[in-house]
């Protein structure tokens, strides 16, 4: 039995996805693709990949958590414990945010919450050719240190710089875009057991999961620059309410939907 159908038969109980979690598990263990393997017909650290898989199956923890890694927008990032695991839908973050700094000249950009680091580095990536500053700032200092890790391989020098702060509390500069997938969870919402080993304070949110919105919101205007944009990755069915937490400063507001056609991301301008 090839390799990859021994890691998709143990995980098959555990995973949604097995065969992509499979997929995973093996590329990143044994260097190769699954493709080099047909034609090689040789894995030589199967037993490694196979304790592997078998842990994810025992503990129903993250596979990026067991590996150390997870991949986001074709790029492979250091993750942990202290992080969240980035999901395809922060994509259209990234990505709403690019589209408006490359119509500015010299962006500032102020990401809340950093984490991994994972998102600013994208923006940063997808702007490679272009003169910007981005400031990712986070409470976790644990967190800082695996932002810090991916940016060293990422990000030129001076391009992002990584703060910590509680939102706005040690940040005194002026941005052009601020941005945020803040935690937006509600206070004693039951979660499925992966996201259980990820790091709450990332996740849940007081106020039935809007504390950050309103918090950020309530602040932004003092540290953006006229005509200024402001950015969310939004829960399911937190759109309008974050919406009309926007009216009161805010104009020109758009929401764009995910794959799912879920309201998963909003944007405003000062």
């Amino acid at each position: 039995m090839r390799i990859n159908n021994i890691v998709e038969n143990i995980l098959k109980e555990v995973s949604e996805e097995p065969e992509a979690e499979a997929k995973l598990i093996i590329e990143t263990l044994s260097g190769q693709t699954l493709s080099q393997m047909i034609t090689d017909n040789k894995v030589n650290n199967e037993e490694e990949i196979i304790q592997a898989a078998k842990k994810r199956a025992e503990t129903k923890k993250p596979i990026q958590q067991i590996l150390g890694c997870a991949y986001f927008m074709g790029e492979k990032f250091k993750v942990n414990e202290h992080v969240l695991i980035p999901r395809d839908e922060t994509e259209i973050l990234v990505r709403e945010t690019v589209n408006i700094a490359k119509k500015l000249n010299n962006p500032q950009i102020l990401e809340i919450g950093a984490g991994s680091g994972c998102v600013s580095c994208m923006i940063s990536k997808l702007l490679e050719n272009k003169p910007l500053q981005i400031l990712g700032v986070d409470i976790s200092t644990n967190a800082l240190k695996v932002s810090l890790d991916n940016m060293a391989k990422y990000v030129e020098a001076n391009r992002l710089v990584i703060r910590k702060s509680d939102v706005f509390s040690n940040v005194k500069e002026k941005f052009d875009i601020i941005l945020s997938n803040p935690p937006y969870i509600k206070e004693g919402e039951k979660l499925q057991k992966e996201l259980e080993f990820e790091p709450k304070e990332a996740l849940f949110a007081k106020d039935d999961g809007y504390y950050f919105y309103k918090k950020i919101i309530d602040e932004a205007p003092t540290h953006l620059n006229k005509g200024g944009y402001i950015l969310f990755e939004l829960g399911i069915n937190q759109a309008d309410t974050v919406k009309s937490m926007l009216e009161k400063e805010f104009h020109d507001i758009e929401i764009t939907k995910d794959l799912s056609g879920i309201k998963r991301v909003i944007k405003a301008k000062l």
